[in-house]
């Protein structure tokens, strides 16, 4: 295939992608390949950055206050901004995937106690335990059917155990935030705006 028959497929993917399914509550998947540069060349290092710190700290607030002593599982994790921040926190364990592995390699670099990080993609990778917390921050979006996703992985939650979701405001976040209200009961919703003008929500999630 040429460059400009490329260039036309990848129009006609966005095209569709926008005018039918991202209406419906779609995500979008992103390559792995796309992923590992971007963590390669150091553009998701601004995570770290003050400006996305409260909505973090929401989920580690979270995690605190439903919790003594959880088992945590961080559904796209990157390169384990959440666990460095989780680490003041009384934990049991920790264990964060995400489908980058240049992103797990910093994760892994941060040596965070009790925590540990695998490559997965977390469309078709499945716990094989059970956890008090499962956090979704900021990958929901990438998933095609993001309540499918959610409902797979509530399966894995232990008794009295729930989903901590968060999504920035851009794309179609709101009809996600709706699907999802249609199968699971928000026990708690926090909304958080920086100085730059970003908003994110940040909800707790359980099945009555």
């Amino acid at each position: 295939m040429t460059p400009v028959l490329k260039l036309a497929a990848k129009a006609a993917r966005r095209f569709y992608y926008d005018a039918f399914l991202a209406p419906r509550g779609y995500g979008r998947p992103v390559a792995r390949a796309t992923w590992d540069s971007q963590y390669q060349q150091g553009e998701w290092d601004r995570l770290g950055s003050i400006d996305e710190l409260a909505h973090y700290m929401v989920i580690v607030g979270y995690v605190r206050y439903l919790f003594e002593s959880p088992s945590i599982l961080d559904v796209g994790c990157g390169s384990g901004r959440l666990a460095q921040l989780l680490s003041p926190v009384p934990f049991e364990n920790y264990l964060g995937v995400d489908i980058s592995s240049a992103a797990i390699d910093k994760a892994c670099a941060l040596e965070v106690s009790k925590s540990k990080f695998e490559t997965a993609d977390l469309e078709t990778w499945s716990p094989d335990r059970k956890f008090d917390a499962i956090v979704f921050n900021e990958s929901l979006y990438y998933a095609r059917r993001p309540v499918d996703v959610l409902l797979r992985y509530f399966d894995s939650l232990a008794a009295d155990g729930a989903l901590i979701v968060s999504l920035c405001r851009y794309g179609n976040h709101g009809i996600i935030w709706q699907n999802v209200a249609k199968s699971l009961s928000i026990l708690d919703s926090t909304t958080v705006e920086n100085s730059k003008g970003q908003v994110w929500d940040i909800k707790v999630l359980i099945r009555e």
